[in-house]
């Protein structure tokens, strides 16, 4: 078993900072506490993470073995096996998928976060038979609504963070070669 330590620790320093920008945009255009922000941040980072890797091992299972062998070689290796004639389009079409699948799953998991904190918040109040009619209907509220403004937020968090994230990996390339 191969451990590709440094795409670990890879992985977590871009974690780190973009969490810290998306704390930021959310503390500033959102109006949160900074403490909230970062608690979002963090959340929604670590669900797109965990979600997105979820995603990788269970596509990368129906992909032809030489396109497989490139990608995995890529991701945990930070290198290109052998040559490859459509490599600019699969990076494109990955860039592109990865920042659509991440910004999805962060704006449908910030109005899950909300309507579960707003729940949690009610709990005090509420009898425990009221708890979960309120909590469901809540949460299929979340996942229907989404506030405009939430949406631009969001994206630009998204914008902003993905863009340093190329920054650095165009930088890690630099380096390397």
């Amino acid at each position: 078993m191969v451990l590709p330590l440094r795409a670990i620790l890879f992985q977590l320093m871009l974690l780190l900072v973009t969490i810290a920008i998306e704390a930021v945009i959310y503390h500033r255009k959102l109006k949160l506490s900074r403490q909230t922000s970062i608690e979002y941040s963090t959340s929604l980072n670590l669900l797109s993470t965990v979600l997105g890797w979820v995603a990788f091992f269970l596509i990368q299972t129906q992909l032809s073995p030489s396109v497989r062998i490139q990608l995995i070689s890529r991701i945990f290796f930070n290198s290109f096996y052998g040559t490859f004639d459509t490599l600019p389009v699969l990076v494109i079409l990955f860039t592109v998928s990865t920042f659509g699948f991440v910004y999805f799953v962060e704006l449908k998991g910030l109005d899950l976060l909300q309507a579960l904190l707003k729940t949690s918040r009610n709990d005090a109040e509420a009898s425990p038979q009221s708890k979960l009619p309120v909590l469901t209907t809540r949460l299929k509220k979340a996942l229907r609504r989404t506030d405009t403004s939430e949406v631009i937020v969001v994206l630009l968090a998204n914008a902003w963070s993905h863009a340093v994230v190329l920054i650095f990996l165009f930088l890690r390339s630099l380096l390397q070669a």
